[in-house]
């Protein structure tokens, strides 16, 4: 074998080489793109249900929302009755001092449950807008994330 063809055969055998390696690559850019697609088909899946979750419970916050603001007008309705009565009470200058008490006791009960009330809408409130705060773009947080890259 002279130099020269010994020198191609050489080099024949680093085309080879570089030719399988080129081959490796190419399987191994096709399996990433695979788990990419696999990744962001997770990750959109995952997105999608948090948002429906999402929507279920704002879904589901308005609506005891909607109740909460029946209820409460309901009592600041009744609480006015209270107050008309208790005031009619006054002008009329009954001497049946028990019946202004119990009268002045329910405005005080109502009152306290109103002011109870409107507590649990601003905590619900809070509740709500810490679970929004919590997630990034629809995203789940991050200790709910699965997939190929977590």
């Amino acid at each position: 074998i002279s130099p020269d063809n010994a020198h191609l055969i050489d080099r024949i055998s680093e085309l080879e080489e570089a030719t399988e390696v080129v081959e490796a690559l190419k399987v191994s850019n096709e399996d990433l793109k695979t788990h990419i697609r696999q990744f962001e088909a997770e990750k959109g899946t995952i997105k999608k249900q948090h948002n429906e979750e999402l929507q279920r419970l704002i879904r589901t916050l308005d609506k005891k929302n909607k109740e909460h603001n029946t209820k409460s007008e309901e009592l600041r309705s009744h609480i006015k009755r209270l107050e008309a009565d208790l005031r009619n009470l006054e002008h009329s200058k009954m001497e049946n001092s028990g019946n202004l008490q119990i009268k002045a006791q329910e405005l005080q009960q109502m009152s306290e449950y109103v002011k109870q009330l409107e507590d649990s809408e601003k905590e619900l409130r809070g509740k709500l807008e810490m679970y929004q705060k919590s997630t990034v773009n629809g995203a789940p947080p991050p200790t709910a994330r699965s997939g190929f890259f977590s």
